[in-house]
């Protein structure tokens, strides 16, 4: 994502703002040089949290995840 500012355009209204806000004299900046990245786990459904984390783990470690599906016949 990126972060968003809205301000007014000049330097008297932005340090004396009027009572009521003139949506003609504000300008949006868009801080697209420095993108803000936010990285978490979105809960899907109601199962525990446990759960999603040990599935994570296992996607983030190979070994973990053949080793766990393995199927030991004899």
């Amino acid at each position: 994502g990126y972060y968003v500012n809205n301000a007014y355009e000049t330097e008297e209204l932005r340090e004396n703002p009027p009572e009521k806000i003139d949506l003609t004299q504000v300008k949006r900046e868009v801080l697209v040089s420095k993108p803000r990245v936010t990285r978490f786990n979105i809960k899907w459904d109601d199962a525990p949290a446990a759960s999603a984390d040990s599935a994570s783990s296992s996607t983030n470690n190979p070994t973990a995840a053949a080793e766990s599906s393995q199927v030991s016949v004899q």
